[in-house]
């Protein structure tokens, strides 16, 4: 291909060892992608282009969280009972917390506070989450009732019944409750 030569051998050989290079994390985003953009023709169009990619996804991924938190508080009793003037008070109070919150990630240590954040709070939660939903669901709700729910929506019986159960009763949360 005209990338390979163009560019000779070293596309294999940094494909071949990308892993052990940059592995996982902020390292593709934040090091290997800017150093890619750099050596790009009209590299200063696709640097600004890039990062403010990266600003409308971290912007957008803050206010979807922010607001999905505010709006489950919401319908707390505490919040209901407020006047209006104090549910002001409440998001502005919101609002502060989530930026001291914040104020660790931009320190000088930030990098370390992001991976002890990314590793252990939101890892974890997603598989709490998935453990809590499939027995919610399997359990609680029932697998029986669900499976039924599935079938009038596609409007087919689904193959293999007995795996969709054995598999969202007992396998899915006994995996994610291991992991």
């Amino acid at each position: 291909s005209l990338a390979y030569r163009k560019f000779g051998g070293d596309i294999a050989m940094a494909l071949a060892n990308f892993d052990e290079v940059v592995g996982q994390g902020y390292q593709l985003a934040f090091v290997i992608y800017p150093v890619a953009i750099s050596q790009m023709s009209y590299s200063t169009f696709w640097s600004i282009v890039f990062f403010s990619m990266m600003t409308l996804l971290g912007l957008g991924s803050q206010v979807g969280t922010f607001l999905c938190f505010l709006e489950g508080t919401k319908g707390s009793t505490i919040v209901q009972a407020m006047p209006k003037l104090f549910k002001r008070f409440y998001l502005e109070i919101t609002i502060l917390f989530s930026l001291f919150l914040g104020l660790p990630m931009v320190t000088s240590s930030g990098r370390q506070w992001v991976e002890l954040f990314d590793w252990s709070i939101c890892a974890i939660g997603v598989f709490i989450c998935a453990f809590l939903e499939m027995v919610s669901i399997s359990w609680i709700y029932g697998i029986e009732k669900f499976l039924d729910d599935i079938e009038s929506m596609m409007e087919f019986d689904l193959p293999y019944r007995n795996f969709w159960i054995i598999c969202w009763k007992y396998v899915t949360p006994a995996i994610s409750l291991r992991m």
